[in-house]
């Protein structure tokens, strides 16, 4: 009979909810990149994030009674969603004990920092964000791109993303960010959702 691992069966179990098949994609490419069967995907097409923690709270009580030993987290976008209802998501996630991902205007701003880094001198839209992605991708309409298998495209440029957002403050204890545009805290939570820690670059 196998035994098994003591250091496996005790390894925290991360959940992560999204709002779009991008995120849902992306986070499923990192969880093969890095080999992390101890990271699971939660998706459900949900229109924005507003609300996403209370429509979903069942299913977070659910995760936590299967697995004693897990971390949650929700992954969510600006988009056109007030302070107030931003203020209300973070509220929400700290009551009920959740970690934030979180992009300002979209999660398109990191995926777009896999190949360029960007400047704050300029706040981006959604068209900025989907003109720049076209050409980097070399597709016509980066909305019939969404949602695709983008491993080919992004599974080699993590580092870039991860070196180009290093600087990034993180969203925890400095609510004045969800305002900040660019701004996306991914990198930070990615790194420490797959273990990438500085001092092992080359596994990133």
């Amino acid at each position: 009979m196998v035994r098994r691992s003591k250091k496996l069966d005790l390894k925290k179990i991360i959940v992560i909810f999204c709002e779009g098949e991008t995120e849902r994609n992306y986070f499923n490419m990192l969880r093969l990149k890095y080999r992390s069967a101890n990271v699971q995907i939660k998706f459900k097409k949900l229109g924005n994030g507003n609300g996403l923690i209370t429509r979903h709270l069942s299913e977070i009580k659910e995760c936590r009674r299967k697995y004693k030993n897990c971390e949650i987290y929700v992954c969510f976008d600006r988009d056109d969603l007030t302070l107030k209802e931003l203020q209300q998501q973070l509220k929400e996630a700290k009551d009920n004990n959740l970690k934030v991902m979180y992009s300002n205007v979209s999660f398109e701003v990191w995926l777009l920092n896999h190949f360029r880094k960007l400047s704050h001198i300029r706040e981006m839209t959604h068209n900025d964000l989907y003109n720049q992605l076209q050409k980097f991708l070399n597709v016509s309409d980066y909305k019939d791109y969404k949602g695709s298998n983008m491993t080919n495209d992004f599974i080699d440029r993590v580092r870039n993303a991860l070196e180009n957002t290093k600087e990034y403050a993180s969203l925890e204890n400095n609510p004045q960010l969800l305002n900040c545009n660019p701004y996306t805290n991914v990198g930070i939570e990615v790194k420490l959702i797959f273990d990438l820690t500085d001092k092992q670059k080359d596994k990133w």
